[in-house]
């Protein structure tokens, strides 16, 4: 394999240092999109290569496991497994995620759901093999089996928004007149305001004054969590209760509280929708100041805030 190559292919660190790529000389950062003469260079160096330079170290074999399914080479990240059965991986989930991700891009089902259920018994607070799982099952049609994983990953994390996704979607399967109402139902029942969102779009989709209604709901009870301010005031804004979504802002400037700028981006709209054009001035003014913030957001938001600004002065 030409060096040149090598250097540029874009790879994580513990490939790097398997491969003995010195920082010094790597340059695949900014490498454009590989094409599949290149992919397919690299995966037989690295064939041959695993051939030569058996891996001692388990913690740099799942490394490499983790990071080779994450440059989507799913055939290698098998092959490392299945010549390098002297590790135990039973009960190592990022083995067993990594291998797991690899089967599913290889089509390998079958081999997916036994890995995924494996690492699922090991960590059951981690989300990605409720969601690999539901996924799998659904695509094969089983809806009961896949209700039954996005349940479960319900209760991990009550607002992912990919598993409402999936339970909309067997409901709409089951019973389309009645998934509104249905999710809606399971929302309530573990508390999530993702689903209660989901629900209301089911229900009404031009209603959005019912969203913000089911949100409000949430907001009276005490949320205040990051993705649910963003969800709210978005709903807020739909349903043209400008006035509202200030508030929300103020709020959490006042107990102290780090702000997401979208939330910033929905109160400017705000401001400039009831036409105070001064206090949007103020709050972009403020959001500007933020040095974590992007340099393209920055740019976003007063983009943002000038056309809607040229439009209420039109």
């Amino acid at each position: 394999m030409k060096q040149e190559l090598l250097r540029n292919y874009p790879m994580g660190p513990a490939v790097r240092e398997y491969l003995g790529i010195k920082e010094e000389d790597y340059n695949g950062y900014d490498t454009k999109e590989i094409d599949e003469h290149e992919q397919a260079t690299f995966i037989g160096f690295f064939t041959r290569f695993v051939g030569e330079n058996p891996i001692s170290d388990q913690d740099q074999f799942i490394d490499l496991l983790e990071e080779l399914t994450a440059m989507s080479l799913s055939f290698l990240t098998i092959k490392l497994a299945e010549i390098n059965d002297k590790f135990d991986l039973s009960d190592d989930f990022r083995a067993l995620t990594a291998i797991g991700a690899a089967a599913l891009m290889e089509r390998e089902f079958d081999q997916a759901l036994e890995l995924f259920e494996s690492a699922q018994a090991i960590e059951p607070d981690e989300l990605s093999p409720y969601v690999n799982i539901s996924e799998i099952l659904y695509s094969q049609h089983k809806d009961e089996e896949a209700e039954k994983w996005v349940k479960l990953g319900l209760k991990a994390d009550p607002n992912h928004f990919r598993l409402w996704e999936l339970f909309a979607s067997i409901q709409i399967t089951k019973d389309k007149a009645a998934a509104g109402e249905t999710t809606k139902k399971m929302a309530k029942k573990v508390h999530s305001f993702a689903g209660l969102s989901l629900a209301a779009e089911l229900i009404n989709s031009s209603d959005y004054l019912l969203k913000a209604q089911y949100l409000e709901e949430v907001w009276n009870e005490g949320q205040r969590g990051d993705q649910f301010l963003r969800e709210y005031t978005a709903s807020l804004g739909l349903a043209q209760q400008f006035e509202k979504i200030p508030v929300v802002i103020l709020e959490q400037e006042k107990i102290g509280e780090a702000i997401h700028w979208e939330l910033y981006s929905h109160g400017i709209q705000a401001y400039l929708a009831m036409e105070n054009e001064q206090a949007a001035k103020e709050m972009l003014q403020k959001v500007e100041k933020n040095p974590a913030l992007p340099e393209n957001i920055k740019k976003d938001l007063q983009a943002t805030y000038e056309a809607q600004l040229a439009e209420n002065n039109s």
